[in-house]
């Protein structure tokens, strides 16, 4: 009989008992675990008193966290050690259940990544042997996801978490496992939210929902749409995350799920509170208190809902309502014991008393706020607790005691915003002045001006940003309606003239077409005659610049990088053995660089040899065209960070084009990467799409250094001297514009540039329509 013992649960069960029983226990358990001791050790226990001593050591660890913590793990490893060796299967699982449990127990997450690195390996000997084990496949690609969530949530260990996710996404692609790519996307996008990395949070969100809705998962949908709108808030984008948010609510109440819809409209009503809308914030939280009390009782949800309701009222200095808000929260955070979540409650509490000019009911509050949040590491906590104790001190004049948390103050000023430095700066200046110390009072003051100048000019530079969008739009405003008058004028007056006219315009018609009509003819016949042998010649210039161009690319470019890999053992050896790190990593990265080259050259000219033959085959299909962009961004991220490129999109997520998938990813990424090359460090790149009469117009700009006019009729033919370095001396060959060229026509599209030269250059594609 097969006996399954979930550690992981054993050991909770433990803990909650642990107030029970107690640590006058400890000897008791103790004793029951050495009776397996020895037997351990022979291995000479059965698989059945296995569990009982594996039960038996979990206690201990369960007694012994504040105790003996080297006895608990000695035995865990024991327990390992024995169930690793055995042959018996439910024995074998044990080994994976006790290294989890066990990190899990000691917080030492690094147990468990090495678990998953282990399977990894063990799945990778497998797929040499069977490489189409559509079982192991997939197991493989849930592995990348699983450590590359570890290093991103236990470790936070970022690089190598997105090196990991980007493995998975790749091998994903590679195996083409579509109904996995959207969980891995969704754990990407909350990587990079922890990184910071906005844009790329936002991208990899769309992505999670472009595969969630392929594979119709409203669940995943609607999961996804609220991880992507809390980074549209943190970004200050209130109206779009609303605009997700209730995308997200609608799915929740497609599906019935009520606890989640709570959530939700607690989510929007920060979204309108950050914009001022407190009526309709105060309407948002009102529905999810509904939603809550629809399911049982959510206690940490209902705490934040009472704070955030009390600190609507406190603004509009609504006291008895706002205590009464934060009184439920509190009771609330109490019951639930969240640290977080009492410390918030205290905090609020001593607000309302500061607010009320309670300052002795209000200190216990801020002391209770403040001892939590230090225990914790809460520095926003911290700091707030700090500076309203600061407040309430300097008011009740006990200088010394607001002295003494002034000078604890320096160690969190990187994580201060501008305004509680300029508060800090402004009490460290009063209280210095108190003590008749005008040199460091001076030195704070010059501070706290320095504060309220950044925060003047940041509220300056918002409110001119505001205007001057205003003024801009009265302003075309006004030149349309003017434009349009004229132009009506215009028009009137016109008709007049026309009318006038045209009958003696008709009669000197008829009368001209009737002299040179044959003469015409001839004309006609001779310059289509004309224009086929110019046509021709053209055609044959080209097909020789064409012919020298690729040889000059076979004999050059495409053999440069070739010979610079020649010998790279030997240097790597070479600077390994001097250890000059410096020099091998400017190597690495030249080797980088000449590897990506050779790869997007060769892939070119392929593709270009394709089209020449008539081989390539098109298969046009409906493509959503911002999932496109999104991966090859993702593909040319490297070089974008190297030249500290910025990148704005502006390509809805649904919309469609027709065309042949494996054709827009490269016409894309050699735009994208044409348009790298060409820009200047720290400079912005555009993409945009806008519906035109016969299908999808896509714009990709740069602020770069342009295109001369004399290059504009040429720049997408192949021909000597056409390509020239891009800003940081990237080579090329001209060949990927003349390929993207070639690419669109197949597709039945159009492409043009526009360029002006010193300020940067646009490249429309033209699409049909998706069917």
């Amino acid at each position: 009989m097969r006996i399954k013992v979930d550690f992981p649960i054993i050991l909770m069960l433990s803990l909650l008992f642990l107030p029970v029983f107690g640590f006058s226990q400890l000897k008791d358990v103790n004793f029951y675990a050495n009776q397996y001791h020895n037997d351990f050790e022979n291995k000479e226990l059965s698989p059945k008193d296995s569990i009982k001593a594996s039960t038996a050591l979990w206690a201990i660890c369960a007694q012994t966290i504040t105790t003996d913590f080297d006895f608990a793990k000695k035995y865990a490893g024991i327990l390992y050690q024995f169930a690793s060796d055995s042959n018996e299967p439910h024995v074998k699982l044990r080994e994976y259940q006790v290294r989890i449990g066990f990190a899990y127990m000691a917080g030492d997450d690094r147990l468990e990544l090495e678990n998953e690195l282990k399977l990894l390996e063990q799945i990778d000997a497998i797929l040499e042997t069977s490489p189409n084990d559509s079982t192991k496949i997939e197991e493989k690609f849930d592995q990348y996801k699983s450590i590359g969530s570890i290093y991103a949530y236990q470790l936070r260990e970022y690089e190598l978490a997105d090196s990991f996710l980007n493995l998975g996404i790749e091998y994903a692609n590679r195996h083409q496992l579509e109904h996995k790519k959207a969980t891995i996307f969704n754990t990407l996008g909350i990587l990079k939210n922890y990184m910071r990395d906005y844009p790329s949070s936002i991208m990899a969100y769309d992505s999670a929902l472009y595969f969630a809705k392929i594979m119709d998962d409203s669940i995943k949908l609607m999961r996804y749409s609220m991880n992507k709108a809390i980074v549209l808030f943190d970004t200050g984008e209130f109206n779009q995350s609303t605009e997700v948010y209730l995308n997200s609510l609608a799915l929740a109440k497609e599906l019935g799920q009520t606890k989640t819809q709570s959530k939700l409209y607690l989510n929007i009503h920060y979204n309108h509170y950050a914009i001022g809308d407190t009526l309709k914030a105060l309407e948002c939280l009102d529905s999810a208190e509904e939603k809550y009390k629809e399911v049982e009782e959510d206690s940490t949800g209902l705490c934040y809902l009472y704070s955030a309701r009390g600190d609507i009222y406190i603004e509009q200095r609504k006291y008895e309502e706002t205590k009464k808000q934060y009184k439920a929260a509190k009771e609330m955070a109490d019951a639930v014991g969240s640290d977080y979540l009492i410390a918030t409650s205290d905090l609020n509490l001593g607000r309302l008393n500061l607010a009320q000019e309670k300052g002795d009911d209000a200190i216990p509050y801020f002391i209770n706020s403040l001892n939590i949040a230090e225990k914790n590491g809460y520095v926003d906590f911290t700091i707030s607790a700090k500076l309203n104790l600061v407040d309430l001190y300097f008011s009740q004049k006990k200088y010394d005691q607001a002295g003494l948390l002034l000078k604890t103050m320096p160690v969190h000023l990187e994580n201060m915003s501008l305004f509680d430095k300029s508060v800090y700066y402004d009490y460290a200046t009063q209280y210095h002045k108190s003590l008749n110390q005008y040199e460091q009072a001076y030195q704070f003051h010059v501070l706290y001006k320095e504060a309220q100048d950044s925060i003047l000019n940041e509220n300056n530079i918002r409110e001119t940003a505001k205007l001057e969008s205003e003024f801009l739009f009265q302003q075309e405003k006004t030149e349309l309606e003017l434009q349009h008058l004229a132009q009506v004028e215009r028009q009137r007056m016109r008709q007049m003239g026309l009318l006038g006219g045209l009958l003696a315009l008709l009669a000197l018609a008829i009368l001209l077409f009737i002299i040179y009509r044959n003469k015409a003819k001839s004309n006609q016949l001779l310059k289509a005659k004309n224009d086929e042998i110019l046509e021709q010649k053209e055609i044959l210039e080209q097909v020789n610049y064409t012919k020298d161009r690729l040889f000059a690319i076979l004999g050059h470019d495409l053999r440069k990088p070739t010979i610079s890999f020649r010998g790279i053992a030997k240097k790597v050896n070479y600077l390994l053995k001097k250890q000059d790190y410096d020099r091998l990593e400017k190597l690495g990265k030249t080797i980088e660089d000449d590897a990506q080259g050779l790869a997007t050259l060769t892939d070119n000219l392929l593709k270009w040899a394709l089209t020449q033959k008539e081989a390539l085959s098109v298969k046009p299909e409906n493509l959503f065209i911002r999932q496109i962009i999104n991966e090859e961004v993702l593909t040319l991220n490297a070089l974008m960070k190297d030249k500290e490129l910025g990148l704005e999109i502006n390509v809805a997520a649904d919309v469609e084009v027709l065309a042949d998938k494996e054709s827009l990813h490269t016409i894309i990424r050699n735009l994208l990467d044409n348009a790298i090359k060409y820009s200047h460090p720290s400079g912005k790149i555009f993409i945009s799409a806008k519906d035109s009469f016969v299908g999808l117009d896509l714009r990709i700009t740069d602020q770069g250094v342009g295109i001369p006019s004399g290059k504009l009729d040429t720049i997408f033919l192949l021909q000597e001297g056409k390509s020239t370095k891009g800003t940081s001396n990237e080579k090329g060959t001209g060949l990927g514009l003349h390929l993207v060229h070639e690419l669109i026509k197949l597709n039945q599209g159009k492409i043009k540039v526009i360029s002006t030269l010193g300020e940067g250059s646009t490249f429309e594609i033209s699409l049909p329509k998706a069917a």
